[in-house]
């Protein structure tokens, strides 16, 4: 958490090495992994975990990171409503369901398993937050903000960016001029709307 991962290492490496099949200690290590992109590590660690205790929290939790690491949203989606499904009173499932499926673009399931994961663990701030964020999102007035959400801002600047210059090559100035103007103004609204939404939502989740 402090972000010494060297030390984390060393620490997790004398631990399983005293302890080589504890369920805890391989999957710690191989979120560590994970986080530092040694994601083939990360995936045998999280397999000789489930050997272990295939059902285990601790377990659906970390196959959930290892799939984030690869890119791979669909998956970690995936297992994270298996998550829900055999601990559905288990908060962090609900908040990584929730996560993962905000990753997707798919902001109703994601304010869904974030707000169930603020109601079962009403002392945790952060999926309050979050849970309120997503409300946000979910407003009519972000509806055309979802590509942000979705792929993020800078992906979509490359679209746009795209789009504008290859019609002005390909002959078609007033059609590029159009799209040009377009993504100003989709600018602007990104600018202005999100604050006057989330001041309202706050005013009302209050």
């Amino acid at each position: 958490e402090l972000g010494r991962d060297e030390i984390a290492e060393r620490a997790l490496l004398d631990g399983l090495a005293l302890s080589p099949s504890d369920v805890d200690l391989l999957c710690a290590y191989a979120e560590l992994c994970a986080a530092n992109n040694q994601v083939d590590k990360a995936e045998k660690l999280v397999q000789r975990a489930a050997a272990e205790q295939p059902h285990a929290p601790v377990v659906y939790a970390a196959r959930i990171q290892v799939a984030y690491a690869r890119g791979d949203d669909r998956t970690a989606q995936r297992i994270s409503r298996e998550f829900v499904a055999a601990y559905p009173e288990n908060p962090a499932a609900h908040a990584l369901l929730g996560s993962t499926s905000a990753m997707r673009g798919q902001v109703g399931a994601a304010y869904a398993g974030m707000r169930q994961a603020a109601a079962a663990a009403p002392t945790e701030q952060a999926f309050a937050e979050s849970a309120l964020d997503l409300q946000i999102a979910r407003h009519p007035l972000m509806l055309p903000l979802r590509p942000i959400l979705r792929f993020g801002p800078l992906k979509t600047w490359i679209v746009a960016v795209v789009l504008i210059f290859g019609l002005r090559q390909i002959g078609l100035p007033v059609l590029s001029a159009l799209v040009a103007v377009s993504w100003l103004l989709f600018c602007v609204y990104s600018w202005v709307v999100p604050p006057l939404v989330r001041r309202w939502v706050r005013r009302r989740w209050r």
